[in-house]
């Protein structure tokens, strides 16, 4: 996933976030993300 843009601080901030979900049942899941980003 790519991040781009934002607002107050996090304005211009560019990076990517890799991430895996995990399905438990069909109503329950927990997604997890890391990430990596610039702010010019």
């Amino acid at each position: 996933m790519n991040l781009v843009g934002g607002t107050g601080k996090y304005a211009d901030i560019t990076g990517q976030c890799s991430y895996e979900t995990e399905y438990f049942t069909t109503r329950t899941l927990v997604t997890t993300a890391e990430c990596a980003w610039s702010q010019p």
